[in-house]
């Protein structure tokens, strides 16, 4: 089935759905923020999802971060893949790293390389065990 239109897709959209907890969010996607979450969980490529909500509106990029109003966003959340994984209902939950960051700078970057950095590059099959 196309993306969108079987179950499946719809389990994926309602998972991203449930985790982005931003301050203004009512929990509903807007048919672009639909396309957005199906291009990500659909394209193997397609590695980060973000999403903000700014003036009231979430907005969500997945490689045009440059199109996100980041700088009067309060909290981001992130979605992170695994290269080349196809994802489905019974994976995205191991295989897709995400989290919240705002609040202190260099506290959510530190919230940020310990739970996503890391844990990708540990996780990650290219890296040799001796730099592991």
């Amino acid at each position: 089935a196309a993306p969108g239109e079987s179950s499946e897709w719809s389990l994926m959209l309602k998972w991203i759905q449930q985790r982005i907890i931003l301050s203004g969010f009512d929990g509903t996607f807007t048919a672009e923020q639909d396309e957005k979450s199906i291009a990500f969980v659909s394209d193997p490529n397609m590695r980060r999802l973000l999403a903000v909500v700014v003036d009231g509106k979430l907005q969500m990029a997945t490689d045009d971060f440059e199109s996100l109003a980041t700088s009067d966003a309060k909290e981001i959340v992130y979605f992170i893949r695994p290269e080349n994984q196809q994802l489905t209902s019974t994976n995205i939950g191991t295989l897709v790293e995400f989290g919240c960051v705002g609040g202190s700078a260099a506290h959510s970057l530190l919230r940020l390389m310990n739970g996503v950095f890391s844990a990708q590059i540990f996780k990650s099959t290219a890296w040799p065990d001796s730099v592991k």
